[in-house]
């Protein structure tokens, strides 16, 4: 499950927001509210930062609620937090958590975030931050379809793709036509990318000889360089015996599903795919998070079966760790 680092008082803050039940009370709060409350009592591992060692709020009362039924995940309590080293938190421990810290500094505030591309929120944004990774305001499903669908470019990653330090392209065809790279994996990348060279990238696709990877590998590199994209990345190509049939885009916090392979456009910019639905799902939901990890083990056990490309990993993916 994604770890949930939730300081006391941002906690307290929380149940005192706890919205009216009432039809006059705004929906949107409510939603927001329900959805991160199911988030913090079944859908993460969490710890409570700063706990006092006993109070009479509401809020500390609420902590027996958040210790019964929870399944798989795990809730601890620490009294006291301590700020890392340079505000940098270890990404190969906290690539998939969340920290939501009491801290009014606005300059250290910004170290936080300049040193972190884990999701790191304080408590003047936690709820707005929390909305945006399970885009609460946006469509779960786009239609792709030639004439009445809403998806017309990469671009639209944008209202989803918040927070990466890894990511994985699982498709079979992505590479297989190298005219449309440009139109679909290249123009994706720029999306994902966004300006920074420090995305651990890994693409696992398909040949029938997965030993002639290193002309495509090259060719690859060189279209990302023309690009000024980061052209470090781990190349994986599965052969006909264990390769992938799902089509996934992977990250820290959510799963981008195609039911046609991510070739969505041909060298002019048209839209060229059979699919009719590019589907986004949120990995703060415990039951996304479980069949997403259920899918990467799949791959992972592929990947290491895959001995003639192993040479090719040169970079660690953490999804894949």
């Amino acid at each position: 499950m994604i770890r949930l680092y939730l300081d006391y008082s941002i906690f307290v803050d929380f149940v005192q927001k706890e919205p009216s039940s009432a039809w006059h009370s705004d929906k949107n709060s409510r939603e927001i509210w329900n959805n991160f409350f199911s988030f913090i009592e079944s859908g993460s591992d969490l710890t409570l930062l700063n706990v006092p060692d006993e109070s009479n709020d509401q809020a500390y009362h609420f902590l027996t609620l958040l210790t019964q039924n929870r399944g798989n995940s795990n809730v601890s309590l620490t009294r006291n937090f301590k700020s890392p080293h340079k505000y940098r938190f270890d990404e190969d421990a906290n690539f998939q958590s969340v920290y939501m810290l009491n801290e009014e500094s606005e300059e250290v505030q910004r170290k936080y975030l300049r040193n972190n591309h884990i999701q790191v929120s304080f408590k003047d944004n936690y709820l707005t931050d929390f909305s945006r990774l399970i885009f609460i305001d946006k469509p779960k499903g786009r239609a792709v379809r030639k004439k009445t669908g809403d998806f017309h470019s990469w671009e639209i990653l944008k209202d989803y793709l918040y927070k990466i330090t890894d990511i994985v392209i699982a498709d079979n065809y992505i590479l297989s036509d190298r005219s449309i790279l440009d139109a679909n994996l290249i123009q994706m990348l720029k999306v994902i990318y966004n300006g920074r060279n420090d995305i651990n990238l890994t693409i696992i696709s398909y040949s029938k000889n997965p030993f002639d990877i290193t002309d495509l590998k090259n060719d690859l590199t060189n279209k990302l360089k023309m690009h000024n994209l980061r052209d470090s990345f781990n190349l994986i190509l599965l052969n006909s015996e264990i390769k992938e049939h799902d089509r996934g885009i992977f990250t820290n916090y959510i799963r981008i599903k195609s039911g046609d392979s991510f070739n969505y456009f041909n060298s002019k910019g048209e839209i060229i795919t059979k699919g009719t639905e590019l589907d986004f799902k949120n990995l703060t939901d415990p039951e996304n998070y479980s069949l997403n990890q259920i899918t990467l083990n799949a791959l992972k056990e592929k990947v290491n079966k895959t001995v003639e490309t192993r040479k090719y990993l040169k970079i660690k993916n953490r999804l894949l760790g």
